[in-house]
C-alpha cells in the first residue's frame, strides 16, 4: 500500500506537495499573508522534492494538505499579480481542471484534505464529509482558517475519507470494476 495513515504528531498547520506553478504560488502567498504558516515541497519550491516516503509522512503530519489547481486561473487579482501571470495564461492550453491521484493519495493516508472542486469529485467523495473543498483563493484562505480551528471537523471528515477511500478507491477495487464492466469477472 503506498499511501498509509502513520502514527504520528502532527507538526505542520498546512502542507502542498506538487510542482511549482505560479498560480500554486500566488495562492500559498496568500494564505501566508494571513499569518498562516505553509509548507511546501516538490519540483522547482524552494525546498525540492521528496520521495514517496517522504509524501506520505508530510500528508500524516499536516493539519490541513492542500491540493490546488495547476491550471491557470482567470482571477484578476492573479493576473494582474505579474505580467507572467498574465503571458502564463494566455500560454496555457488548460482550461478546465480534472481529477489527480492526489486526491485518493492524501485520503488513503487518513489525512485531512483542502481540495480545489473538480467535476467528478462529488462522485468519489461526499463534500463537506468526506473532503473540504474550496471555490476560488478567497474561499481557500477562509476555509484553511475555518478547518485549523475546529480540529474535531476535520479528523471526522479525515477519518470518513480514510474510510471511504478503503471501501471505493483502492486499486484492487478500481480494477475489480473495471474487470467487472469488462465482463471479465464472474459474480
Amino acid at each position: 500500500q503506498i499511501s498509509r495513515k502513520l502514527n504520528v504528531q502532527k507538526k505542520y498547520d498546512v502542507s502542498f506537495v506538487g510542482g511549482w506553478h505560479p498560480y500554486r504560488e500566488w495562492l500559498i502567498e496568500r494564505i501566508k499573508k494571513v499569518g498562516i504558516n505553509v509548507e511546501v515541497f516538490g519540483h522547482r519550491w524552494p525546498k525540492g522534492e521528496i520521495d514517496q516516503e517522504g509524501m506520505v509522512r508530510v500528508f500524516n503530519e499536516s493539519r490541513i494538505n492542500l491540493n490546488l489547481s495547476n491550471s491557470a486561473s482567470w482571477d484578476a487579482r492573479y493576473l494582474c499579480s505579474s505580467p507572467r501571470a498574465l503571458i502564463n495564461r494566455l500560454r496555457s492550453p488548460k482550461n478546465i481542471e480534472q481529477m489527480k491521484a492526489r486526491i485518493f493519495e492524501v485520503n488513503g493516508c487518513g489525512a485531512f484534505q483542502l481540495s480545489y472542486f473538480v467535476e467528478g469529485l462529488a462522485h468519489c467523495y461526499e463534500i463537506d464529509r468526506e473532503i473540504g473543498v474550496y471555490a476560488d483563493a478567497d474561499d481557500l484562505v477562509e476555509k484553511v482558517r475555518f478547518y485549523l480551528a475546529h480540529e474535531a471537523l476535520r479528523e471526522s471528515i479525515a477519518t470518513a475519507a480514510y474510510h471511504r477511500t478503503l471501501k471505493d478507491h483502492t486499486f484492487a477495487q478500481r480494477f475489480q470494476t473495471v474487470f467487472r464492466r469488462m465482463g471479465l469477472l464472474n459474480e
